[in-house]
Parts: structure tokens; C-alpha cells; sequence
């Protein structure tokens, strides 16, 4: 899991899509649902190799919500 400062206006489901389409894969939570984690300070957390985090970095910096 690596931590992420979390876009104002946030999708869940758009950002996945955006993430994949970008070729970075995000794994699926216990109950077999891919999708953001915000933690009770605010801070979005997404399931994806460490590989990919400057490549998620980008996607969310233009991440429209």
C-alpha cells in the first residue's frame, strides 16, 4: 500500500480506471473490489507496486474527480 495526498474532488471508481488505463495495476481488497482507501486523517491509500508510484503520482495529478 503506498499513501497518497488525496485530489479534491476524488472518484474512487474513475481513479481506478484512470490507474489501469495507465497501465498500473491495483489489487482488489478481501471482498474482490478494487478501489481507494482513505484513511480517518485524509490520506488516500492505493494497493499498487511501489514500482508504480511515480506513475500513479501523475494519474492523480490529473485526476478531475
Amino acid at each position: 500500500m503506498i499513501s497518497f495526498v488525496k485530489p479534491t474532488n476524488l472518484d474512487g471508481a474513475v481513479l481506478i480506471e484512470e490507474l489501469e488505463a495507465n497501465g498500473i495495476e491495483v489489487q482488489a481488497n478481501l471482498v474482490n473490489v478494487k478501489c481507494p482507501i482513505i484513511d480517518g486523517s485524509g490520506v488516500l491509500w492505493l494497493d499498487i507496486k511501489d514500482t508504480d508510484e511515480s506513475a500513479a503520482q501523475a494519474v492523480l495529478d490529473n485526476h478531475q474527480g
